[in-house]
């Protein structure tokens, strides 16, 4: 079973993007009852979250990632981690605490970015 929570920011049209494909995914007769998706994710379901997966599975675009807090929650409750290297990942993989993957990258114009920010 895959259990499956996040949030995308307001403005990250492709991470909305991302979620609408999984909804769709978990919903379809091959996946149903097998991909689980966590509403309404807060500061409460990611402590259950950290504390009991058995991975902690990270899929931002290189170079967006925030910080990467839940992973090092994770990682800090004894749980394996997979991710791209970037963010905390990249200084915290070390081989033997789980797996990165390849770093997908996304080319951000400077106006986007700015409106990203305010």
């Amino acid at each position: 079973m895959l259990l499956y929570a996040g949030k995308a920011h307001p403005a990250d049209e492709p991470g909305k993007h991302v979620l609408r494909e999984i909804r769709q995914l978990m919903m379809s007769q091959e996946f149903m009852g097998r991909i689980i998706f966590l509403e309404d994710y807060d500061l409460q379901l990611a402590r259950s979250l950290v504390s009991g997966v058995d991975v902690w599975l990270n899929n931002p675009i290189a170079p967006l990632e925030a910080s990467g807090t839940s992973g090092i929650k994770a990682a800090i409750n004894g749980r394996l981690n997979l991710s791209i290297l970037d963010g905390w990942w990249a200084e915290g993989w070390m081989q033997d605490n789980g797996w990165a993957y390849r770093r997908r990258t996304c080319r951000i114009r400077r106006g986007a970015m700015r409106s990203r920010r305010s």
